[in-house]
């Protein structure tokens, strides 16, 4: 879904997924896409170069969905306040000619994506990790309940 934007920006899309296992969550199916659709959306958004990395693995009895990007990253600061109703980070970007800059609000969104998208994995049972630095990039790993997991 996300393939045309990646492709115009010239970024690489890199999914690490073994497909001859049967990965299987207790999770709602609609639910889960919307997770997922909405951090791919986001590591394309936020990723001006380089690659967005998806990998799926097993740890103890969750399924771990990562999503791993080399975008400008979040800073410490603002990781904080992520998915908090309404709040964004980078929330301002500069501009301007000549060297003279402008900081102007950075266009589209209204802070509410991980807002849902974290209250749908508490939903499901799962739980999340940020990890993220300016320049770098971030992670972004989800933690569902495996449903063939033993124990």
């Amino acid at each position: 879904a996300f393939k045309k934007e990646a492709v115009a920006k010239g970024l690489k899309i890199d999914i690490d997924i073994d497909r001859r296992k049967k990965w299987e969550v207790s999770a709602d199916n609609l639910h889960l896409q919307q997770v997922v659709d909405n951090l791919l959306s986001n590591a394309v958004k936020y990723t001006e170069k380089g690659e967005v990395k998806v990998r799926l693995s097993e740890e103890g009895k969750y399924v771990k969905l990562e999503i791993i990007d080399t975008g400008e990253g979040i800073g410490e600061a603002e990781l904080n306040n992520l998915g908090q109703k309404f709040y964004r980070a980078n929330q301002y970007i500069n501009t301007g000619d000549s060297g003279v800059k402008t900081s102007v609000v950075r266009p589209g969104g209204t802070g509410l994506g991980l807002y849902v998208t974290f209250g749908l994995i508490k939903a499901m049972g799962g739980r999340y990790e940020i990890e993220s630095e300016l320049g770098k990039g971030s992670t972004f790993r989800v933690f569902l309940v495996s449903s063939t997991a033993s124990g």
